[in-house]
């Protein structure tokens, strides 16, 4: 089972993909400085970005 992760918008590329595959995670949503939700990330588009 996996567990909840958000992303911040300025969070570095790697270390997204390093905190998804620690938790199991292929989507999680993005945040802004607000925790208000501006996008959504997966692994696929952070690795091939």
């Amino acid at each position: 089972m996996s567990q909840d992760l958000l992303l911040k918008d300025y969070q570095d590329v790697q270390e997204a993909i390093d905190m998804m595959c620690a938790k199991g995670v292929r989507r999680a949503p993005i945040v802004d400085q607000h925790d208000n939700i501006v996008g959504i990330a997966t692994v696929d588009d952070l690795v091939y970005s």
